[in-house]
């Protein structure tokens, strides 16, 4: 009798494409439904991929929300580093989660179920980050940093998923996200900053207030 020779997919994935697959269908499902509930045979079935491949790539759930997690917060870190000393750091972290509601929703699940962030090193670096505004001279005198983190935190992402029912009803979504990312920058620059301290943030907040569709300011200004 002959040997035959199993078939093949000739556009079968790569190991790494199948592992990206399943792991953004996990933070899919976490944003979705929280870590708790995450299953790697729920994963597997709403990647079309065979559960045993799942497993090849992550022997246990466990493994598998860890490695979700760190790559929500790879990309937020890196967002983090090259924006450091920039107020675009703000403008930036809202536009990334107004594109990514499934972080936002991330962080909400986490933070609801037991206060705590869902990435402990991204939560450290990112209160860095405003106790290091907090001790400067460029913020207002007695600012509690570690208080003023979590409500930023908390505020944001709420806001963010509450602002979907605007995005939902306007076919400029980026306009609604820019009037969002303004307001929010005004009652940081006017709240916790020095407004004379932040000259470039100032006039870009004023210009906005006369441009409320959202256009960019330097597009304004040029």
């Amino acid at each position: 009798m002959a040997k035959v020779t199993p078939f093949r997919n000739p556009r079968q994935r790569n190991p790494a494409e199948t592992r990206a697959l399943i792991l953004k269908t996990a933070q899919d499902l976490i944003a979705e439904r929280g870590p708790e509930s995450l299953r790697i045979s729920d994963v597997a079935h709403a990647a079309g991929v065979n559960r045993t491949t799942a497993y090849q790539h992550f022997r246990t759930r466990d493994e598998l929300i860890a490695a979700a997690m760190a790559a929500f917060a790879d990309t937020i870190s890196t967002m983090i580093d090259e924006n450091r000393d920039s107020p675009d750091l703000i403008r930036d972290m809202i536009r990334y989660h107004a594109e990514h509601p499934e972080v936002a929703r991330l962080w909400m699940f986490q933070l609801l179920s037991d206060g705590s962030p869902p990435d402990q090193s991204v939560w450290e670096r990112y209160l860095t980050n405003i106790r290091e505004l907090a001790e400067s001279d460029r913020a207002q005198p007695g600012i509690d940093a570690d208080m003023l983190a979590v409500i930023l935190l908390t505020a944001t992402m709420s806001s963010l998923l509450g602002l979907r029912r605007y995005t939902d009803e306007t076919p400029d979504r980026d306009s609604v996200v820019e009037r969002f990312t303004n307001e929010f920058q005004r009652l940081l620059l006017y709240g916790v900053m020095k407004p004379e301290q932040w000259p470039e943030l100032a006039m870009r907040i004023r210009t906005a207030s006369t441009n409320p569709a959202g256009a960019d300011p330097e597009d304004e200004a040029s």
